[in-house]
């Protein structure tokens, strides 16, 4: 529980007492807001609003420059832009064929619903329902260069291409030219699907997408998972540990595919999918990885934990998953290639998404943390501690390697312009 002493503006505590405390809850029943329109686009024919809700109370103005301000004021940033529209601001999906008024356009203020959140926060502020329209702003708009559209930037969602024919429709924001601070990689060299891959890791390399992320998108995607990691409330220690494991795993490139002979993992966190998945209590093999790395008494998970993710790739299937994508095992698709082409193709679309593999990450720490009774924001263990932490519980490999190295690294990536 947090210390009542505190105020609810103190960032460390301020969600945890609008989920939690009546006391603090200056919203009670209220869960309509006005909001301002940021940007739109269009996903495979539904329209997407990206928002930012105008209440003063809420995160959008407590924790978050204004993108529309930013980009009047500084012309040179546009990348740092689309990160606060696309990243951290809420969504709301108008899907194809929903009648609503199709004036609503950029800086127009609408009347949103928050919908209840997960885990006993009060709002989820990912996605919002629109409710009305409150103010047209046709004399309001900006005449600045706006930020570039979310699929310009090309480590937001890799770039698109056909799957074959019976898969199912895959979501695509209508590319925008990219912008100049940060030119769009070439073209993907998509292998050719003509030859089925005889295993599943042969399957997977079909379908990386290459080549991968430029060094400046690598920056940009690394302040990207520092500030949604910031904004769930984890502590700077704990942020550089999670991401040292990313930089030694990825590099920081989300569509990644392991090289690692006969191993299925995918994405920032190579999260494995070549099972399904499952939440279970340690074995002995922890206790040893433990003493290898002389993780510190205070952050070791005990036996009677029971939500150590295995094969984290698979539970991402699951939890973020949709129908025709949940993980199969290289045995399975050995058994008839053929058949799987299409699941094998939704199984990538969902593991590499990058949210998918950041708010699963946030998730699994927040629970660990809360198995420890260590607060999320918690910076007095060392970040090399944390590092090795998470290279036990949720990476597992075979022999651990100090990932301490990768703290430093991981430091000057997001400070280095």
């Amino acid at each position: 529980m947090a210390d009542p002493g505190k105020t609810r503006y103190d960032p460390s505590i301020w969600w945890e007492y609008l989920a939690t405390s009546p006391k603090y809850d200056r919203f009670g029943n209220q869960d309509t807001f006005k909001a301002k329109i940021l940007a739109k686009a269009n996903d495979n024919g539904d329209t997407i609003f990206y928002v930012r809700i105008e209440d003063d109370d809420m995160p959008h103005k407590q924790y978050l420059e204004d993108p529309v301000s930013l980009s009047k004021a500084d012309q040179n940033e546009p990348i740092k832009s689309a990160l606060l529209i696309y990243g951290l601001h809420s969504q709301i999906k108008i899907p194809s064929g929903k009648t609503i008024d199709a004036s609503l356009d950029i800086d127009d203020e609408i009347l949103v619903r928050c919908l209840k959140g997960d885990n006993g926060d009060k709002f989820s502020l990912q996605n919002l329902e629109y409710v009305d329209l409150l103010k047209k702003n046709d004399n309001n708009k900006t005449t600045s260069t706006p930020p570039p559209a979310a699929s310009s930037l090309s480590f937001n969602s890799a770039p698109v291409f056909q799957p074959t024919p019976a898969s199912p429709p895959q979501p695509a924001i209508q590319a925008a030219p990219p912008p100049a601070a940060a030119p769009a990689p070439p073209p993907p060299v998509i292998p050719s699907t003509t030859g089925l891959a005889g295993t599943l890791q042969q399957r997977y390399f079909q379908l990386e997408f290459t080549p991968g992320p430029n060094l400046q998108q690598k920056k940009d995607l690394a302040r990207y998972i520092y500030s949604k990691m910031k904004f769930a409330g984890l502590g700077d220690s704990i942020i550089y540990g999670i991401m040292a494991n990313a930089y030694v795993e990825s590099g920081f490139n989300p569509w990644i595919v392991s090289q690692k002979p006969n191993e299925v993992s995918l994405g920032l966190w190579q999260c494995n999918v070549g099972r399904l998945g499952i939440y279970k209590r340690k074995t002995q093999e922890f206790v040893n990885r433990e003493a290898i790395l002389n993780i510190p008494r205070p952050i070791i998970i005990g036996y009677e934990y029971d939500e150590i993710p295995y094969f984290a790739g698979g539970l991402i299937t699951k939890e973020y998953g949709y129908d025709n994508s949940r993980s199969i095992s290289a045995e399975t698709y050995r058994s008839n290639p053929a058949a799987y082409q299409d699941r094998t193709y939704n199984i990538y679309d969902v593991v590499t998404n990058r949210d998918n593999q950041i708010n699963f990450v946030i998730a699994r720490a927040k629970s660990m943390l809360q198995h420890l009774g260590i607060s999320i924001d918690d910076n007095s263990i060392d970040a090399g501690d944390w590092a090795n932490w998470w290279l036990i519980y949720f990476e597992q490999p075979g022999t651990p390697h100090s990932r301490i190295g990768a703290v430093q690294s991981v430091k000057r990536l997001l400070v280095d312009v």
